[in-house]
């Protein structure tokens, strides 16, 4: 039908976002999580029926090889992957706006579950840059636990918060029991500040009052 166009969104929260970015292990990505949306949009218009000819990608990282790992995978469409594609081509510009408007909604009708978490949803547009995100930022954050999971914690203002200078932000520096030495890396140690007469001491950690007061403790098992 002439004029017709149809779209569809995959939604990647922001806590999904934090706990590929940050897992210890297999770290996913931001690149990797838009491609995998991407491809898995494809698959879900090609499973309708529709007879896909051509895709038009605006690049997350290499254009070249992006295109040619999609072009592999569906290898019946002819693919175009470019840089600032939605500059150059109408149907990038569209899907580009599809893609924002949803965002903006998303966050402009945002309330927290907990009213505990106050009120105070003026976060601007969320670039590093806008003084709005910026006061948000500085005002909500919590010192030990961050900010509510509407905040990408891999986000590079709150990784500098929490992560590289926890202390001049207001921040609680958080340390992990399994981020401490490990027993062959003690002894080794003790041996040697016995070697130059210093006395082995194990910085105890200090543990947040706020832990205490919840009753959390470490758990091993369960």
């Amino acid at each position: 039908e002439a004029g017709f166009i149809g779209w569809r969104i995959r939604v990647l929260h922001a806590a999904e976002i934090s706990e590929g970015m940050l897992r210890k292990e297999a770290k996913y990505n931001l690149n990797a999580m838009s491609h995998d949306a991407a491809i898995g949009l494809v698959r879900g218009v090609l499973e309708l029926g529709i007879n896909l000819k051509h895709l038009f990608v605006d690049t997350v990282g290499d254009p070249e090889r992006y295109q040619a790992k999609l072009q592999a995978i569906f290898p019946t469409v002819n693919v175009t992957v470019e840089k600032k594609a939605d500059a150059k081509f109408p149907i990038v510009s569209a899907a580009s706006i599809c893609a924002k408007v949803p965002r903006d909604k998303i966050l402009s009708t945002w309330r927290f579950a907990d009213p505990l978490m106050g009120s105070d949803y003026n976060w601007g547009c969320g670039y590093p840059s806008d003084k709005d995100t910026q006061r948000w930022m500085r005002d909500n954050m919590e010192p030990v636990f961050g900010w509510p999971d509407v905040v990408r914690f891999s986000w590079g203002p709150a990784l500098e918060v929490l992560q590289k200078d926890p202390k001049r932000h207001g921040a609680c520096e958080v340390r992990w029991e399994d981020d401490e030495e490990s027993e062959e890396k003690r002894q080794q140690r003790g041996q040697m500040e016995a070697f130059v007469g210093l006395a082995a001491k194990r910085r105890k950690l200090e543990r947040h009052r706020i832990l205490t007061e919840c009753l959390l403790e470490p758990v091993e098992s369960w």
